[in-house]
């Protein structure tokens, strides 16, 4: 049995566990979520209520395709010159920067910094997030076999320096008071993170998190900041979710489909036991291709006899066990017999796909707390219900080889609706505190605006006040997840 993932599952994990937590500090305790420390000055909710925003307003975006601009923006970053010591003196400074305040030396290194990103980038990326729509039109559905799950996506890592860039340069803006510059680039920003999330695949989706996610730890820093104003209703008034994965939730399960059509057809489709063989065998060298060894790649005559002999054994074991599940299942017999072996075998890995492609998603159309309990407990089922395992009733394992982390990818998802409700709530404290002259005892204290519940709980955020400091806790979004994933506010009003 063929039991390793693809790389483009590890590749999901990597942005899962270290992408999308850009912007957080490391816990000094692993066992401990990061604490931000935060001197909160009294803000009112500005006047008019939103002559701040966080996304560009419509009628300020021109009619158009952002990505055209986004790909200008990175083909004459690419031409620059001093491209190559703009990323190395990021990857040098970058975790001094994110933890050191941003004043004296290091405010100064990374003015001289941003200073070598071309104006002319930044001029089109101004006009890319300022487009009424984006599409990069992969068209996915025109692909087929392993180039589905092999193809690139450079432009995505393009985006992710990008969304550093106007980390830092908010950063700066805020640093300065300059708030109206820093709403600018906050806008530019989340726009970005929501424009690379525009095609139904998870990779662009996780990534648009993470950018955003870096723009959210730089709004901790302009509700942390002096005369900073009131961010509340601008909060309010984002997208619920600002990047809604659903759509490449719906693309991703059907990848197993699209590689291989036979599969669709695989009850009616009338084709001689050669043929069948051959497709099949076909579909197992291709799955096999991923691994250290590809099948599909042996040169030697006799390794390659001896390949074939194998793909020719795993489907001779899978047919007993095909067969006994689709007469389980309620399949004629008598047909099943007159079939070829092979196309019993295709027959019954289109069924199990199914049938967990859709346990992978019907999760995604539950409210967002049940979805995150569903989520916890589908790996576990997926093992008890012979999905995945050694024991899997998946005779080839197509689906468990493709089928995304969704349930993680997701979980990304959620954390970033919680993340927008924290702020949220630090900025209602913050109305608060120029309502009272004081840190609330306790959440339902506040008054002048509604507090938001967690998303992921639906309930309050816990917060309480101890010796005139206030903690907000900001859990992981599900039981099981690392404390990492969750944080923790530690709120001390001005004097």
């Amino acid at each position: 049995m063929i039991g390793k993932r693809l790389s483009r599952c590890g590749m999901l994990t990597m942005l899962l566990f270290c992408g999308a937590a850009w912007g957080e500090e490391p816990a000094a305790d692993p066992n401990q979520p990061p604490t931000i420390k935060l001197t909160l000055h009294p803000a009112a909710p500005a006047k008019p209520a939103l002559k701040y925003r966080l996304l560009p307003e419509r009628i300020d975006r021109q009619p158009g395709n952002g990505a055209q601009f986004y790909y200008r923006a990175q083909l004459m970053f690419n031409q620059n010159a001093g491209r190559q010591a703009y990323n190395k003196e990021l990857a040098e400074h970058d975790e001094r920067w994110t933890e050191e305040p941003c004043q004296g030396e290091i405010r100064e290194q990374i003015k001289k910094w941003l200073a070598q990103f071309p104006a002319s980038s930044q001029q089109q990326l101004r006009e890319a997030t300022h487009r009424e729509e984006c599409s990069f039109d992969y068209r996915l559905k025109e692909r087929s076999g392993i180039e589905i799950i092999q193809f690139l996506l450079p432009e995505i890592q393009e985006m992710r320096t990008f969304g550093r860039h106007f980390r830092y340069q908010a950063r700066v803006a805020i640093a300065e008071r300059r708030y109206d510059d820093a709403a600018e680039v906050f806008r530019m920003g989340y726009q970005m993170g929501r424009d690379t999330a525009s095609e139904p695949l998870l990779i662009n989706g996780l990534v648009g998190i993470a950018i955003a996610s870096l723009m959210n730890a730089e709004l901790e820093d302009w509700i942390g900041s002096p005369e900073s104003p009131n961010l509340y209703w601008a909060l309010a008034s984002i997208p619920k979710p600002l990047v809604d994965l659903r759509p490449a939730l719906e693309q991703e399960v059907h990848f197993p489909e699209l590689m291989f059509p036979f599969l669709k057809d695989a009850e009616t489709s009338q084709r001689s036991p050669e043929e069948w063989q051959r497709i099949l065998s076909e579909a197992v060298r291709q799955i096999s291709s991923n691994l250290e060894q590809p099948l599909s790649k042996l040169q030697n005559p006799l390794e390659r006899i001896q390949s074939d002999l194998a793909v020719m054994a795993l489907i001779m074991r899978a047919y007993p066990v095909a067969k006994e599940a689709l007469k389980e299942s309620g399949f004629d017999a008598e047909k099943l017999e007159k079939m070829p072996v092979a196309q019993v075998v295709a027959i019954h890995m289109h069924r199990i796909v199914r049938e967990i492609g859709d346990e992978f998603s019907k999760g995604a159309y539950l409210p967002t707390k049940q979805r995150e309990e569903y989520y916890g407990n589908l790996d576990k089922r997926m093992q008890d219900e012979r999905f995945f395992g050694p024991n899997s009733r998946e005779v080839i394992p197509l689906a468990g080889l493709l089928m995304p982390a969704v349930g993680s990818a997701l979980s990304a998802q959620t954390r970033l609706e919680r993340d927008f409700a924290a702020l949220q709530t630090l900025e209602a404290i913050r109305a608060h505190l120029a309502q009272t002259g004081a840190l609330p005892e306790k959440l339902s204290d506040i008054t002048v605006l509604p507090v938001p519940l967690n998303p992921a709980t639906n309930e309050p955020f816990e917060y309480r006040l101890a010796d005139g400091k206030g903690t907000l806790e900001v859990p992981p979004v599900r039981k099981g997840l690392p404390p990492q994933t969750g944080k923790r506010y530690e709120i001390t009003a001005a004097r």
